[in-house]
Order: C-alpha cells, then structure tokens, then sequence
C-alpha cells in the first residue's frame, strides 16, 4: 500500500458545477477571496501567489483551463477535522454497519464514524469542496508553501494541492459536482471516484515526474506498465497512516481503490491513444463497474443484471428490509478474503458477472441475501471455494453463486428455493452485452 497517495482521500463533495465544454491550453487564474470565520482565513497575497503558480501547473498538466475563480480558503488541522467529519452523513455509516456487519467484514459495535473521521483526519493535507467551489488548504501546509518554496516539504506540499486543483477542473470544465449528486449502487459509484482520483493522482504524478526531470512517457507511454506507476508513487510524499493500517479491511481497500486502481485504469485509457481527450470524454460516459476500472480491456462489457424476487416468508417472520445494493468485483474480493491473512482476493472475484445483495434486520439480528453471477461455472466454482471459507451459507448452480449468512435454519428454505428459481433463469452462457458507453 503506498501511503503517499492516501494523503488525498478527501477529494471532494457533491454539489452542482458547471458544465460548460473543456477548452484547451493556458487562462487567466484568479482566487476569490472568502470570508474568515473561526479557525479559517483568506490567503495572504504571498501564499496567493504560491497558489497562482500551483493553479498553473494543474493546467498545464492537466490540459484543461479554469472557467472562472477559484474560491481559496485556509483552515486549521482542527477547523477541517470538523468539517470533514460533518461531511460523513449518518445514512452513509449506517448503511456501512448494516451491509458489512451482516456480511461479517466489520466486528459488532465497530463504530464507522470514528473509524472514517480518524483516518480522514490523518491524512488529509488539503481538499476541493464541490460544495462550496472551494479549495481548503491546511494552515501549517500554506505556511510552508509560502515561506520555504523549493524545499523537500514544500515540494510534497505541492503534489498534493496540484492534485485537489485538478478537482477543481473537473468541477468547472467536466461537470464533477452534477456527477456526484447522482444516486449510484456501490460498486458504480466506487468506479467513479476511481476514474475521479485517478484522474486527478495521474496529473499529480505527471507533474511530480515533471518536476524530478523524470520522462513522462514512463508513466503515459504506449510502453508503460503497472511497475512503472508503482515506482513513480513511490515519489510521492508520505504520510502518517497508523488508523488507516487498524481500520478493518473493507475501509482500506474502498478508500485505497479509487487512487491506486484509478490511476492505473486512467493511465491506461491516456497511454491507449487518446491522452487527455480520452479521460475527459469518461467523464461524459463514466465506468459503470469496478470490474472495468479492474480490467480495461472489460471497459465496454455491461455489467449482469441480477434481481432479487421478494422474500414473503423471512418477512413474515420479522425481519425487515434495511439495505439493498449491488457491491461488485472488488468488495467481493475483500469478502472472499476472510479468513485469509489477505485484504482482498483478487483471483477468486476476477469473473464476476453482477450482483445483488438485501440485508434484512429483525432486532439485533442481520441476515445477508447475497446473489451473484460469474463469466462461466469455472470462475463460479472458484468463487464458491472462497465463499465457503468465508463463511455462511453457500450454494452454486452453474455460474450463479448464493451467500446467505445470519438467516435462522428454520427460515433457510425459502432463499435456498428462491435462489434455484433464479439461477435456473441464468443463460448457461453468459453472452458479452456492450454497455451503453460508446467505445
């Protein structure tokens, strides 16, 4: 895991943007001022100008000019403590505890909450608020920039901020905040932060490389390869992450992914021809699935619809739906890890198809109803030996795969009958549908 680009798991949050079309090459930078409040304050024309020159640098990477200012606010470490753990919204932690508490990726009591704002609290640097079109950048780091330009931290510094400016782009030019206000299961939403933050760590590596006087085709030539990204993160500044190290598997991963696994999806999309062009045309036909961030060459295969029939019986007995979601390939993956020394296991969930998960609650128990499809019985087979060590209840007809966990024996038959109905409706072969993004 590279803790260097953890530095930036505050990207942004989720209101309206302009949409107006990406122009190319150089414009006019400016920086509204803000109003002060407590512990937040304007720049001084000093630390205004360090902000210009960093404003330049995204738009030359990046290739994408400002459509107008760009409000710059700095705050205290405490001041942004505050703010981003008012950004967790309750319905979003609640939602955490119910569907991987009842898939057994969180202990009981594992309190969300403090997890994410002690994490996100030790990482972030600085961040682009789509809410207010604002970049907030943290004090001592404004200072640093401002007062020792050139130095090692100042450097680091910089790295980061560039990366949060190309958030600020994407709000202005390719209509990021529009895209986040739309409703999304996990595992869409999961591949649009990814193509997200992988977009804004491939431009921040870019400009690293550029800076260190390294050759930037190494990491966007037609030549480049995952090893080649992993060594230039490496170049990235570190930072503490003893909280994101104890958090429990499904958080690493899902805060990990959109800038690791992003950045090599974005890479490869840039390297394949198209450069900036092409990312700025995924931001008009995002990726669907985490499976086509995971595999690129997958980026027009439509998800597997996978429906869930109502479940009168379990109903009738007191449990209550909580929860409805389709998680994907890569927290299948986390899933199909438990019991492994592993955070993720990539072999056993590469093949996913689609999914649908229902978690229903009655008092304090969970019970999870988990449907999936594989590309063929092989990938299924392999994942049902994953999911048998996992835990819970597990059955396979051909490529279609059950997990149930936490319902009651006395209740067990009617999804064990619900889910032979549905995985006898399965083609035994699953045809290769194009998704309605163009190629």
């Amino acid at each position: 895991m590279k803790r260097a680009l953890i530095l930036l798991l505050i990207g942004c949050g989720s209101a309206g943007a302009n949409p107006a079309s990406p122009p190319r090459g150089r414009a006019e930078l400016d920086v509204r001022p803000v109003a002060e409040g407590p512990g937040s304050r304007r720049p001084t024309s000093i630390e205004q100008g360090a902000i210009d020159r960093l404003m330049q640098a995204a738009v030359a990477i990046r290739e994408l000019t400002f459509a107008g200012p760009v409000s710059v606010e700095i705050e205290t470490a405490t001041y942004i403590a505050g703010h981003l753990d008012g950004q967790i919204e309750d319905e979003d932690v609640q939602r955490a505890e119910a569907v991987y508490g009842a898939l057994g990726l969180l202990e009981p009591g594992t309190d969300v909450r403090a997890l994410l704002t002690e994490v996100l609290g030790e990482q972030v640097v600085g961040y682009y608020d789509t809410d207010g079109e604002r970049l907030v950048v943290r004090d001592d780091v404004m200072r640093l920039l401002a007062s020792r330009p050139g130095s090692q931290e100042a450097t680091e510094a910089a790295i980061v901020i560039v990366h949060e400016l190309v958030h600020a782009l994407q709000d202005q030019r390719l209509r990021l905040g529009e895209l986040y206000e739309q409703e999304r299961d996990t595992d869409a939403d999961g591949a649009l932060r990814s193509l997200v933050e992988g977009d804004a760590t491939l431009a921040m590596i870019l400009h690293a490389a550029a800076d260190a006087g390294l050759p930037t085709d190494l990491v966007v030539g037609r030549s480049a390869a995952p090893a080649d990204l992993s060594q230039l993160a490496g170049m990235m500044p570190t930072g503490p992450d003893q909280a994101l190290s104890r958090a429990p598997a499904i958080l690493r991963v899902t805060l990990v992914a959109p800038y690791l696994a992003g950045l090599s999806f974005v890479a490869q999309e840039h390297a394949a021809g198209g450069g900036w062009g092409a990312i700025d045309a995924d931001f008009a036909s995002p990726p669907q699935t985490m499976e086509q961030v995971l595999h690129p060459d997958r980026r027009h295969e439509a998800p597997e619809p996978v429906v869930l029939p109502a479940l009168p019986e379990l109903e009738a007995a007191g449990f209550h739906v909580v929860e409805e979601d389709t998680l994907g390939e890569l927290e299948l993956g986390v899933y199909l890890a438990l019991g492994t020394p592993a955070d993720i296991d990539t072999t056993a969930a590469d093949g996913w198809g689609g999914d649908r998960l229902r978690v229903y609650q009655r008092g304090d128990e969970r019970v999870a109803i988990w449907f999936l499809t594989f590309d063929d019985d092989g990938e299924a087979t392999e994942a049902e030996a994953a999911a048998r060590r996992s835990g819970g209840e597990v059955k396979r007809v051909g490529r279609s795969l059950s997990i149930f966990r936490g319902v009651p024996p006395d209740l067990i038959g009617e999804p064990s009958r619900v889910f032979s109905h549905f995985a006898a409706g399965v083609d035994p072969r699953r045809a290769r549908t194009p998704s309605r993004i163009a190629p």
